[in-house]
């Protein structure tokens, strides 16, 4: 497979910081270059739905507090834009702020949510039972509001890790020859498992078909026409 790089280079594929720091300032060593890239922060703005990103450890980020280096800056997917710092100061906050928005019933239309190292599950410097500990709250102060929980929607999942979590194929071949007969293939991917709480439904259940991330985001602009 031949590439754009020059001879012996290459870009490293992960764990690589973005040109901006949580607060929009330029980031110095290694980064992977701004994108021009059209995100789906921009779509909703584009659409006039309000939505916040809500990261662990975002407001200790850069200062002497003792959870300064908690914040993961590269699971901020909006960092690597180039426009990202003019979104922080409407579009970026801290899971304490999702807290209080979550008992004054405060949300935006969209919401997502980081958790910091701590508390995210990762065996490196979590456990998994305080990620399960901190989605549980969420959904609780969710529910506590009936009114907000009558027209919320929260979906629960984790990163695919590579297929890791993955316990069977990633797509059959009929889906497979479907998705490159529809010239998008890029969508057989890793299926992470997420769980979905709402309102809206009376039962929930785990869905067993294929599906991919986008699916989630076709939910979201539906919903809010």
């Amino acid at each position: 497979m031949e590439t754009g790089c020059g001879p012996g280079q290459y870009w490293q594929a992960v764990n690589v910081n973005p040109a901006f720091t949580p607060k929009g300032l330029v980031q110095k060593g290694l980064v992977v270059p701004p994108t021009t890239q059209r995100s789906i922060g921009d779509v909703l703005t584009a659409h006039d739905i309000s939505w916040k990103y809500y990261g662990g450890g975002f407001n200790a980020d850069g200062t002497a507090s003792p959870l300064n280096g908690s914040y993961c800056n590269i699971c901020n997917p909006f960092e690597y834009e180039s426009s990202y710092p003019g979104m922080v100061a409407d579009h970026m906050r801290d899971v304490t702020d999702l807290f209080t928005d979550l008992v004054k019933g405060t949300l935006p239309a969209v919401s997502y949510v980081k958790p910091d190292g701590t508390m995210d599950g990762h065996p490196a410097s979590s456990k998994w039972t305080l990620f399960e500990a901190f989605a549980e709250n969420i959904i609780q102060l969710a529910q506590s509001n009936k009114e907000q929980w009558a027209e919320t929607a929260i979906f629960v999942t984790v990163d695919e890790g590579g297929g890791y979590y993955d316990s069977g194929f990633i797509v059959r071949e009929v889906r497979r020859a479907e998705l490159e007969a529809r010239h998008d293939a890029q969508r057989a991917q890793p299926r992470p498992p997420a769980q979905p709480r709402s309102g809206w439904r009376q039962r929930l259940c785990a869905a067993q078909h294929a599906g991919d991330r986008r699916s989630v985001r076709s939910v979201r602009l539906r919903s809010r026409g």
